[in-house]
């Protein structure tokens, strides 16, 4: 069991990395493809909403595991 809990924060480590590279690689898309003559992240209230939650789940979650850290030391 001592190898999971050192292994645990790099696994989370990597997880928020990955949710960070889908958020950019979603607002990258977002901002390329048009409908209407607009990119849709202008047209789309829908659409930058969630890519908004996205950016608040991805911080809660980096500040999360950054107090895991600190506190687990």
């Amino acid at each position: 069991m001592g190898t999971f809990d050192k292994s645990r924060p790099e696994i989370g480590a990597i997880a928020i990395g990955i949710s960070q590279r889908a958020l950019d690689e979603c607002l990258k898309y977002s901002r390329q493809r048009s409908a209407f003559g607009q990119p849709i992240a202008k047209i789309s209230r829908r659409s930058s909403f969630m890519m908004a939650d996205m950016a608040i789940n991805i911080e809660a979650s980096r500040l999360l595991h950054v107090q895991g850290r600190v506190v687990g030391r």
